[in-house]
């Protein structure tokens, strides 16, 4: 999973190579917002600004977008996030949920939800200015 992070995520030097899977401007695609999500809190960022794409969910946070899916079956649950923007993402999979799933904004309130949208913060991190005279390394 975490090449196909890395592919999603793209990487100037290998894009010859992943563009013989899937051309980049393929991807920017199904990353354009399509029609909102609505009303369903299931999938996604779970927000009402959430969009859907094609496979993928779409949303605008101060650190720009975030994009990614989710799912679950069985108890298991499983949440892609990506800041394309910062090239940072993260995969968590959980074997086990803390509740049932529910067309419901308090889906954010659970555990595994929370963990999942953290992804947010590191975006805005990543984001941010380093600061004058700064060298960051982002040890990507």
């Amino acid at each position: 999973m975490a090449k196909y992070v890395a592919f999603l995520l793209g990487d100037p030097v290998r894009r010859p190579e992943y563009d013989l899977v899937l051309k980049r401007s393929s991807l920017e695609e199904m990353w354009r917002p399509q029609i909102s999500a609505g009303e369903d809190f299931t999938q996604g960022r779970m927000a009402a600004t959430t969009q859907s794409g094609l496979s993928f969910f779409i949303d605008q946070g101060p650190a720009g977008r975030f994009v990614g899916h989710n799912g679950d079956q069985n108890g298991f649950r499983a949440y892609l996030s990506l800041c394309p923007d910062q090239r940072a993402g993260s995969l968590l999979a959980f074997n086990t949920e803390t509740r049932g799933v529910e067309n419901s904004a308090r889906n954010r309130a659970t555990a595994e939800s929370r963990i999942a949208l953290a992804t947010d913060s590191l975006c805005e991190a990543l984001a941010k200015p380093s600061g004058k005279g700064s060298t960051r390394s982002s040890g990507r």
